[in-house]
């Protein structure tokens, strides 16, 4: 029988935050308990005393007392609420490291394979001549920015580089990173500039965070609305596709049977029957297809799953 694996930095550190959490819920529910007590006590005690004038001595020190307790409750909820604010922070520095180390393991891979590159391009120039250099290889990758590159793909028709996939593997890596070290700093940062770099601020060009872009951290702390996993993000994208793909085969089928019944009919309208429509359809039931296998791979299925 094996035990559990050692919790993670960040699961140490969450557990930290609900803990710090119930902490102040425990401390504010004593408060407004004792406020309650104290208010019933307050709207009663002129009865008390007039029923019962042994037990009115004893109602002054009996409200002093709730007044005391729920003070000290209320302020022993205030003095955790910097722990939490610590907490968080100290889950979201903690998936900051582990994006870290993912984003050093990732540049690692692209500059490997930057190298690589480099020595096959510059055999195949020694051996053919005039082909094309390192830079402009390195130009061709950077001229696609890396938030549109996710996995296998295709641009403009044609199969996206591997240099291409990596080097949104790092950018990825990269705005997590920023995303999650802002946060922890106070900044409510919402956009990523042309340049990479994250903002505050909407416009000018910036592109606003999508579901994808948010740190798992910023679910489990609540920083995001309309939590979901990233798992559910998937089988979503996967559901889309799948709709996709049966509208376009709808297209492809009834654009099929009008060109069978022209064909069938034969003369002029046969001859003048226009199959750009029917081959344009078949060419966007294609690229669904491929959307569709490439979110079902996202999701761990394979291609004939989905």
């Amino acid at each position: 029988m094996t035990g559990r694996a050692p919790q993670t930095p960040r699961e140490t550190a969450l557990a930290a935050y609900h803990e710090a959490q119930n902490t102040v819920a425990t401390w504010s529910g004593r408060a407004a308990s004792h406020r309650q007590e104290l208010l019933a006590l307050e709207s009663t005690a002129g009865t008390i005393a007039l029923d019962n004038m042994s037990a009115a001595a004893a109602i002054p020190k009996k409200l002093q007392t709730l007044r005391d307790h729920a003070e000290m409750a209320a302020k022993a909820s205030m003095a955790a609420e910097p722990r939490v604010a610590a907490a968080r922070r100290a889950v979201l520095l903690a998936e900051a490291d582990e994006w870290g180390v993912e984003l050093v393991k990732r540049q690692t891979t692209l500059d490997k394979h930057r190298a690589r590159t480099g020595e096959l391009l510059g055999a195949l120039l020694e051996h053919e001549g005039r082909f094309i250099s390192l830079q402009e290889a390195d130009l061709l990758v950077s001229s696609v920015p890396p938030d549109m590159v996710v996995g296998p793909s295709l641009l403009n028709g044609a199969p996206v580089l591997k240099s291409q996939a990596l080097r949104a593997a790092v950018a990825e890596a990269k705005l997590k990173v920023a995303i999650l070290r802002a946060y922890a700093d106070g900044r409510p940062v919402r956009a990523v500039t042309p340049q990479g770099e994250v903002t505050e601020t909407l416009g000018w060009g910036n592109r606003a965070f999508g579901p994808q872009d948010w740190p798992e951290s910023m679910y489990d702390l609540g920083l995001v609305a309309g939590s979901v996993s990233l798992r559910d993000q998937a089988q979503a994208n996967v559901d889309a596709t799948r709709r996709i793909v049966d509208e376009a085969q709808a297209v492809v089928d009834r654009l099929t049977a009008e060109a069978e019944a022209a064909a069938a009919a034969g003369g002029p309208a046969g001859a003048m029957f226009d199959r750009q429509p029917l081959t344009d359809a078949e060419r966007a039931l294609e690229l669904a297809i491929s959307y569709r296998d490439n979110a079902a791979r996202a999701l761990g299925l394979t291609p004939a799953a989905a």
